[in-house]
Protein backbone atom coordinates (compact mmCIF):
# COMPACT_ATOMS: atom_id res chain seq x y z
CA UNK A 1 0.00 0.00 0.00
CA UNK A 2 1.08 3.92 -0.85
CA UNK A 3 1.60 5.49 2.24
CA UNK A 4 1.15 9.25 2.83
CA UNK A 5 2.37 10.86 5.27
CA UNK A 6 0.28 14.39 6.11
CA UNK A 7 2.21 17.15 7.25
CA UNK A 8 0.46 20.67 8.54
CA UNK A 9 2.80 23.81 7.15
CA UNK A 10 2.49 25.56 10.98
CA UNK A 11 1.28 24.63 13.79
CA UNK A 12 -2.15 26.89 12.80
CA UNK A 13 -5.18 24.76 13.90
CA UNK A 14 -6.78 24.74 10.27
CA UNK A 15 -3.89 23.40 8.51
CA UNK A 16 -3.55 20.53 12.20
CA UNK A 17 -7.11 19.84 11.35
CA UNK A 18 -6.71 19.55 7.46
CA UNK A 19 -3.58 17.25 7.72
CA UNK A 20 -6.01 15.06 10.09
CA UNK A 21 -8.81 14.99 7.73
CA UNK A 22 -6.61 13.84 4.59
CA UNK A 23 -5.00 11.38 7.03
CA UNK A 24 -8.23 9.89 7.81
CA UNK A 25 -9.62 10.24 3.86
CA UNK A 26 -6.46 8.40 2.82
CA UNK A 27 -7.30 5.64 6.04
CA UNK A 28 -10.60 5.18 4.74
CA UNK A 29 -9.98 5.37 0.60
CA UNK A 30 -6.54 5.08 0.20
CA UNK A 31 -6.86 1.83 -1.26
CA UNK A 32 -9.44 2.33 -3.36
CA UNK A 33 -7.43 5.76 -4.61
CA UNK A 34 -4.77 3.73 -5.44
CA UNK A 35 -6.20 0.45 -7.13
CA UNK A 36 -8.77 3.35 -9.93
CA UNK A 37 -5.22 4.78 -10.46
CA UNK A 38 -3.80 1.84 -11.30
CA UNK A 39 -6.99 0.61 -13.22
CA UNK A 40 -7.19 4.14 -15.61
CA UNK A 41 -3.55 4.72 -15.82
CA UNK A 42 -2.02 1.37 -16.54
CA UNK A 43 0.78 2.08 -14.21
CA UNK A 44 2.14 1.49 -10.68
CA UNK A 45 3.64 3.75 -8.34
CA UNK A 46 7.64 3.52 -8.10
CA UNK A 47 7.58 5.44 -4.81
CA UNK A 48 6.24 3.55 -1.59
CA UNK A 49 6.09 6.77 0.82
CA UNK A 50 4.99 10.29 -0.09
CA UNK A 51 5.05 13.02 1.87
CA UNK A 52 2.41 15.94 1.73
CA UNK A 53 2.02 19.12 3.50
CA UNK A 54 -1.25 21.06 4.12
CA UNK A 55 -1.20 25.12 3.56
CA UNK A 56 -3.46 27.66 2.40
CA UNK A 57 -3.55 27.84 -0.66
CA UNK A 58 -4.39 25.62 -3.83
CA UNK A 59 -3.15 21.66 -4.42
CA UNK A 60 -0.50 21.02 -6.17
CA UNK A 61 1.74 17.40 -6.80
CA UNK A 62 5.17 18.22 -6.85
CA UNK A 63 6.04 18.23 -3.41
CA UNK A 64 2.43 17.51 -2.67
CA UNK A 65 0.73 20.22 -1.16
CA UNK A 66 -2.68 20.30 -0.26
CA UNK A 67 -4.67 22.79 0.48
CA UNK A 68 -6.41 23.34 4.31
CA UNK A 69 -8.99 25.74 3.26
CA UNK A 70 -11.59 23.08 2.01
CA UNK A 71 -14.34 21.27 4.31
CA UNK A 72 -14.34 17.66 3.97
CA UNK A 73 -16.14 16.47 1.43
CA UNK A 74 -14.11 18.94 -0.76
CA UNK A 75 -11.01 17.29 0.36
CA UNK A 76 -12.31 14.13 -0.69
CA UNK A 77 -13.29 15.61 -4.60
CA UNK A 78 -10.59 14.72 -7.44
Amino acid sequence: MLKINFYPESDKEEYLKAAKEYELIWKNDGNTIVELIRKYSGMDFKTKIINAVTFDDVSFSVPMMLESGLTYDQKKVP
